[in-house]
């Protein structure tokens, strides 16, 4: 059983989201577990900090938004339901289904996991008044300052561990993307590893290489005049498209000389110790001309693969 951390998790600076976790719940409870009001919602409040800590400050900030307008979604719509109707057999699944219906007029593809759990929470979580009678208002006012307290410790901790930490999340990320990339080369010369198999590597690695530039884009917003995102933000790109003519290669079923995918690989695997040799902490400054050279260097290499592989493709059509 592994009791270490991969070293993909590693890449993705997953030592450093266990200390922030640590450190944001630490914070959170502190603050929040004695607060007349506030501590007696702390789920929300310790769910709403793990749901918005992002490496990312931009990204954190979004993912926090999003949880408080979700909330205001599924909250209102079940506090209307209950204020009329009360809370019985009916009014339960009416507001859930409710909610899910707004939710999915709003954004059919992703179905709001907030909001239903907010519509849910305004009728199992009721909080009662002087009279001791259900109130809704007070049931989702708890349910909001938990929620709000919660984000901005988070937005708060994503802030501070970005400018401090997260000065070569870049680097790191683009590092993984070249490793799967090496990998997924290999696997296609390991005539024992099955095709469907695969190709369900090869497209996770679409997601990881989507997911890695949102990053890096996300960190263009906060570094606006940086040659070096510029610059990683169209390795991803190339990277991403080498992966894409991967799998056309294996969809079309073409036969394709082992030493050129070799080659590919070797070229893969100096851009790596390239990066890796580059120990200098990025400060992705327009003035920072060293690693702006580096990037550039891995950049036209990396053009290079992508057009060798795009050759090595469309060659063998003819």
């Amino acid at each position: 059983m592994r009791l270490l951390l991969s070293r993909e998790a590693k890449l993705f600076d997953s030592e450093l989201f266990i200390f922030k976790v640590f450190v944001s719940i630490l914070t959170g409870y502190v603050l929040f577990h004695n607060h007349s009001i506030i501590g007696k919602d702390m789920i929300s409040v310790l769910f709403g900090i793990m749901l918005s800590l992002e490496p990312v400050s931009v990204s954190g900030f979004k993912s926090g938004l999003g949880q408080i307008e979700a909330s205001i979604i599924g909250g209102s719509i079940s506090a209307i339901i209950i204020y009329f109707g009360g809370i019985n057999y009916i009014t339960v699944p009416l507001a859930v289904a409710l909610t899910v219906y707004f939710t999915l007029i709003m954004d059919f593809r992703n179905l709001s996991i907030i909001a239903i759990f907010t519509s849910i929470y305004m009728t199992q979580y009721v909080q009662l008044n002087e009279m001791n009678e259900v109130s809704v208002l007070l049931t989702f006012r708890l349910r909001m300052l938990a929620v709000i307290s919660g984000v901005i410790i988070a937005v708060s901790y994503n802030y501070i561990f970005s400018k401090l930490f997260y000065k070569k999340l870049a680097k790191k990320r683009t590092i993984y993307l070249f490793e799967k990339l090496i990998s997924n080369f290999k696997g296609f010369l390991d005539k024992n590893l099955k095709l469907d198999l695969l190709k369900t590597v090869i497209t996770d690695t679409f997601i990881d290489a989507d997911l890695i530039r949102n990053n890096i884009i996300d960190l263009e917003k906060e570094n606006k005049n940086s040659k070096v995102l510029k610059n990683y933000n169209e390795i991803v790109l190339r990277l991403r498209n080498i992966n894409h003519y991967l799998m056309d290669i294996i969809l079309n079923d073409e036969t394709i000389n082992g030493n050129e995918i070799e080659n590919v690989i070797d070229i893969l695997k100096k851009q790596v110790e390239l990066l890796e040799n580059s120990e200098k902490s990025f400060k992705y400054s327009e003035n920072d001309e060293s690693d702006n050279n580096n990037t550039n260097k891995i950049n036209i290499a990396v053009k290079i693969i992508v057009n060798n592989v795009k050759e090595v493709t469309s060659g063998s059509d003819n």
